[in-house]
């Protein structure tokens, strides 16, 4: 009977870890899009999901702005961007600098909106 109790309580304190784990996981990525959203929003002077929309299609930004451009429209599921995520995705050979480290980003952005892919940690209420 002790060990049983043992067992119950070791569980609920691994699930509370798990709780508080996710609850930090998720305000931490929160944050991240907070400040990639509000430093888009700053330089074109636009609401920030706008902001994220016209820095997708600016090709003088750099591949790490780019990328965290597109994880960010993807964790908030900006769905009027598929069509040129997609062409993103198709013709990275094409565009201006190298969006090879980007292609996985574009492709699970593309599944979050075209598939309805599942992710506990969505953003899509984010600045709406």
């Amino acid at each position: 009977m002790k060990t049983i109790k043992t067992v119950v309580l070791v569980g609920l304190l691994l699930l509370s870890l798990l709780a508080v784990s996710f609850v930090v996981t998720k305000k931490q990525i929160e944050n991240s899009l907070i400040k990639i959203c509000d430093a888009a929003a700053e330089k074109y002077d636009c609401l920030p999901r706008k902001a994220l929309k016209l820095q997708l299609s600016d090709n003088s930004i750099d591949p790490k702005t780019m990328n965290r451009t597109i994880w960010a429209i993807g964790k908030m599921k900006i769905e009027t961007t598929l069509p040129k995520l997609e062409m993103m995705y198709r013709n990275t050979e094409s565009l201006n600098y190298n969006y090879s480290d980007s292609k996985r980003e574009l492709e699970k952005a593309i599944n979050y909106m075209k598939f309805g892919k599942m992710d506990l940690m969505t953003f899509d209420e984010l600045y709406n």
